[in-house]
């Protein structure tokens, strides 16, 4: 799933894919037709000395799936992740790390439940605390029926 379609500078509240949806769980997502692999993807801003979360969310009309990984993108800082799956409203992983600063670029998180089967998956980023403002994005998130 990687936002294919959408215009660079507009909000993003919803995409829409292979009978998948991915929804954001609170305002301040954009989409970035810029970057990406390959553009576009979708970004929260963190400012200066603040620490700033956001998430998604994955779900699949009527059947089960796994997330197998995501791309995560960051300007200038780490950025902390989260992967909760569940199934029926039970929540079957939770899955947690933090990716070096990747420079502006991206880097791939592979999930280490992407075997368990699950209706939903919110997928949180955290910034960190830095001195400037910091784009955190999100891109290719890799899924299977």
């Amino acid at each position: 799933l990687g936002f294919n379609g959408l215009s660079n500078g507009t909000v993003f509240k919803t995409y829409k894919a292979y009978g998948f949806t991915v929804r954001r769980a609170k305002p301040g997502w954009v989409v970035n037709g810029n970057y990406g692999n390959p553009a576009p993807m979708i970004e929260f801003d963190v400012p200066a000395n603040t620490v700033v979360g956001n998430a998604v969310t994955v779900a699949e009309a009527s059947n089960e799936f796994s997330l197998d990984s995501i791309d995560i993108y960051s300007s200038i800082a780490p950025v902390n992740w989260k992967l909760v799956g569940t199934l029926k409203g039970q929540t079957l992983y939770t899955d947690k790390g933090q990716i070096s600063n990747p420079m502006g670029g991206l880097a791939t998180v592979t999930n280490p439940d992407a075997s368990t089967l699950v209706d939903s998956v919110e997928i949180r980023r955290t910034g960190v605390n830095v001195c400037c403002d910091n784009a955190v994005g999100l891109d290719n998130i890799v899924v299977e029926k």
